[in-house]
């Protein structure tokens, strides 16, 4: 991969684009979480709203979910890393798009299947709701076309 191709392209788009087209730093009036890459944990309402989101098929395999029970567990440094003990583990897409933000100089990643809390009606209502702004407002979007399982590679 051409990562230094890549950051160039997206450097383009951040500061020479018009305005209406450069990702606006979205307020959203709920919780927030995104991934933190480097730290691999889920942060919530960060200072640099800078992120990706990660857009894939979830599948029938299990995986890993944040509920209200484990999230102080999901905000510890390292829960999502390659030494987690979460099972399911984290599935090799989203570990692909933790590289993916990493090389591209990207610190957060918005997936929604690790930043919002899937037992909480009250989360997944304000999140969902806001899927368009939350999409909007990314740098950049990651999208999995096609896949036979989010466990499999290649990235998907």
């Amino acid at each position: 991969m051409n990562w230094d191709m890549l950051r160039g392209w997206l450097g383009t788009c951040e500061t020479s684009h018009v305005p209406s087209c450069v990702p606006q730093t979205a307020t959203f009036f709920f919780p927030f979480r995104v991934i933190d890459v480097f730290e691999y944990k889920v942060v919530t309402n960060p200072r640099n709203h800078r992120y990706a989101a990660l857009s894939y098929v979830w599948g029938a395999a299990p995986m890993l979910k944040p509920m209200r029970s484990n999230m102080q567990m999901l905000s510890q440094r390292g829960a999502l890393g390659p030494s987690s003990t979460f099972s399911p583990p984290v599935p090799l897409t989203i570990q692909d798009a933790i590289t993916v933000c990493q090389n591209m100089g990207l610190r957060f990643l918005w997936v929604d299947a690790l930043c919002i809390i899937q037992d909480s009606d009250k989360d997944k209502g304000q999140q969902i709701g806001a899927m368009d702004k939350i999409y909007g407002s990314a740098s950049l979007t990651i999208v999995v076309s096609s896949c036979l399982s989010i466990y499999a590679r290649p990235f998907c």
